[in-house]
């Protein structure tokens, strides 16, 4: 989509969204899996125009354990 719906979260009278920054860290050794997310959200009153991309490929992370006996 070219646009989103963030009236849930932010009021009107805020300033603009320019920024969505997600990011996710999955670390795997011999110890087990830890897996930590962070989500910020950055806003601007200022005319720049932002910089556009599109994220158009779906992906798959699977962490399976096999457990043996």
């Amino acid at each position: 989509a070219d646009s989103v719906d963030l009236s849930e979260i932010f009021p009107k009278d805020s300033l603009p969204v320019t920024k969505i920054i997600h990011e996710a860290v999955v670390e795997v050794d011999e110890n087990g899996t830890v897996a930590a997310a962070a989500t910020a959200a950055e806003g601007s009153s200022s005319g720049i125009m932002p910089v556009e991309f599109a994220i158009n490929h779906p992906f798959l992370f699977i962490i399976k354990r096999n457990q043996t006996i």
